[in-house]
């Protein structure tokens, strides 16, 4: 019952974060949707306006970073967890032991949960996907930028629009990569995530109707439509900025950052 306890202890703080990190990526994607209206530069426009909010020294630390690393660290510990439960399910169900029915039923529950919390089907693979792709735009915008210049917060949008012009397969690869998963992750689970942040009591129990899988399947059509339409937008806004960012002043530098994407150095 310990591990019961920290795997919803572990739970509701990887909500909480997915929360925080989701006021970051509202902001963020708006400024790359912006470039479907006014093109690259009310995307820059944008950026300086954002910026004092997910590159101040302390909430940057809160709201993306701090946010992130604990989403991943929640999430890998209660998949160990749940790793942990099955190979103990096996064992009990080899040895037929009446006693450890009270056992198999925690963990039961458990693995069932995730069929009922509205997450659509390849949620934590999406999630999984992510690590690298996020590390991977962290490191180009923000990491190696700091080391060439000394900060980041002068940059626009033309180190990404370098990157689409100069190095296409992977800049378009990686980001769209990136918008397509982010899309079906939090949307999958926004609301699952806001539920749990602010709402104890969860309607466990009371789901139990003959319209249910008929709901569940409207549910699930809308993020899908929904998942469908923010990736289309925000792919949209890329290939805008790829396109039509003429004027990139940084165009050595920008160069030599995308070089040292995978080194070690």
């Amino acid at each position: 019952m310990v591990l019961y306890k920290t795997y919803g202890i572990l739970t509701t703080i990887q909500s909480a974060s997915a929360v925080a990190f989701s006021s970051f990526i509202f902001v963020h994607g708006s400024q790359i949707a912006l470039a479907n209206v006014g093109g690259p530069d009310m995307t820059n426009r944008w950026l300086l306006l954002g910026r004092p909010f997910y590159q101040d020294e302390h909430t940057e630390g809160l709201v993306v970073t701090g946010a992130i690393t604990v989403h991943v660290v929640s999430g890998l510990a209660k998949a160990a967890i749940r790793q942990y439960w099955q190979g103990q399910r096996k064992k009990q169900l080899n040895k037929s032991d009446n006693d450890s029915n009270e056992d198999i039923n925690t963990i039961l529950s458990v693995n069932n949960k995730k069929n009922t919390n509205g997450l659509l089907s390849y949620h934590n693979v999406t999630g999984y996907f992510l690590i690298p792709l996020c590390w991977i735009h962290y490191r180009l915008v923000r990491e190696l930028p700091v080391k060439v210049f000394g900060d980041s917060s002068m940059l626009d949008v033309g180190i990404v629009a370098w990157g689409l012009q100069n190095w296409p397969l992977f800049t378009y690869t990686v980001h769209g990569a990136l918008i397509g998963t982010a899309a079906y992750h939090i949307i999958s689970g926004g609301a699952t995530a806001y539920q749990r942040t602010f709402t104890r009591k969860r309607n466990s129990g009371l789901t139990t109707k003959k319209n249910d899988s008929s709901i569940a399947t409207t549910k699930k059509n809308k993020k899908i439509t929904v998942i469908a339409t923010t990736g289309i937008v925000l792919l949209s806004g890329l290939i805008i900025i790829g396109r039509c960012t003429q004027k990139i002043p940084l165009r050595n530098e920008y160069a030599s950052i995308y070089s040292m994407i995978f080194s070690t150095k």
